[in-house]
């Protein structure tokens, strides 16, 4: 991983849709780290300053306390959940946890590459020390 880049932390189990988000945010310079759990996402959360977090609501009956956690760190950026359209009330709990954005996994993959650039500049505009506690 080049330290450099920008990276963004996902909490998600489906490797396939992983795939899909990596390799759209490598092709535009951005570095993803992958938690598989809710609690593996936590404890990453603190760890660096990530220019944002994205949240597949698919990825386990946790995955809405992940948000609720992460929101809680007063350097939280960006946090972009999604998932199944069906699954309305859970979309309505991410929103209510504190999602900046919630969507349908189908506009998710359609506005990827948008989504990344814009956590990508935001990382950029906030500067590489933020949420870096002073030595």
């Amino acid at each position: 991983m080049d330290s450099n880049n920008p990276t963004i932390l996902l909490l998600i189990n489906d490797l396939i849709f992983e795939t899909k988000i990596r390799s759209t945010a490598r092709a535009i310079g951005l570095e993803v780290e992958t938690a598989r759990s809710a609690a593996a996402f936590g404890k990453a959360v603190p760890l660096r300053s990530y220019a944002g977090f994205i949240v597949d609501l698919d990825a386990g009956p946790d995955a809405i306390d992940a948000i609720q956690a992460t929101r809680s760190s007063p350097t939280c950026p960006e946090l972009v959940a999604f998932g199944s359209h069906v699954q309305t009330e859970l979309l309505a709990a991410a929103r209510q946890a504190g999602a900046d954005q919630v969507m349908p996994r189908s506009r998710f993959a359609a506005e990827l590459p948008a989504m990344l650039t814009m956590l990508m500049e935001s990382q950029r505009d906030r500067g590489p020390q933020q949420g870096t506690p002073p030595l």
